[in-house]
């Protein structure tokens, strides 16, 4: 068999140059989903280079390891959330006292921040500034609240009820808090997290997740890096094997 020492290698940089398009790709903002943290570091992971596969030095992998990843690449359909929780099986769940199962849910909000270099994925989550500057106001364990100030609630004008915007989830008659209601701040000093809570038990009416196109983004990527990945094997080969016969006649002439 020919020795394919140069083959080998362009296997793994080939490897190498589709994790970084990959998480290039993911970054750029064009695709519903991949520039979340999560999803960009289940690119980045230690196991996600897989070279060589199954102990062959010719064939690589690259796999994205967020659990979600699946779901962000081929989609869902529309379903209802509190339906498909494993009630009971699933670590966060909690029985309350009625005999009803139940999951305390924690969002995180960025800080207010304006310039460039702030992703979609960034702007979705970012505290509007007045919501902002009253959360860096908060004391330890105090919460925002649109009612009065009682206790540790510290009341804030401004904080309009949520609208949903999926149509499932709209119920007549009932109107939703604002999404920074019982906001708190969480951290040490210069290091402060903004954090909301939300419950959601097997009985919610609400918590309908809407359908989910799939980005199909792993596919075009390996598509885009085709033609980059042919030219970079196709010369390691032929330089293996013009060395191979090189070799060989160098062999013969002895």
């Amino acid at each position: 068999m020919i020795p394919l020492p140069t083959t080998e290698e362009a296997v793994h940089q080939a490897a190498i140059l589709m994790q970084a398009a990959w998480v290039e790709a993911a970054q750029s903002g064009q695709y519903m989903g991949t520039n979340t943290g999560a999803y960009v570091r289940g690119i980045q992971q230690l196991d996600s280079l897989r070279w060589p596969l199954g102990g062959d030095p010719l064939r690589a992998m690259v796999v994205n390891t967020a659990p979600a990843a699946w779901w962000v690449e081929y989609g869902h359909p529309a379903y209802h959330l509190p339906e498909r929780i494993r009630w009971g099986r699933t670590p966060a769940s909690r029985l309350s006292k009625q005999g009803v199962w139940y999951i305390r849910i924690p969002f995180r909000h960025g800080s207010f921040r304006t310039g460039q270099g702030i992703t979609p994925q960034a702007q979705r989550t970012m505290l509007p500034r007045h919501v902002y500057q009253a959360a860096r106001r908060l004391q330890p364990r105090q919460r925002l609240t649109a009612g009065r100030s009682r206790g540790l609630a510290v009341h804030m004008r401004g904080l309009q009820p949520y609208v949903p915007q999926y149509a499932p989830n709209i119920r007549p008659g009932v109107t939703h808090v604002s999404i920074y209601e019982g906001l708190q701040k969480r951290g040490a000093k210069g290091h402060s997290q903004y954090m909301t809570w939300r419950t959601i038990t097997q009985k919610s009416a609400g918590w309908h997740i809407p359908r989910q196109p799939g980005t199909f983004i792993a596919a075009n990527v390996a598509r885009q890096m085709a033609p980059i990945v042919r030219r970079l094997i196709s010369a390691a080969v032929a330089h293996d094997v013009s060395t191979a016969i090189l070799q060989s006649m160098g062999r013969l002439r002895r």
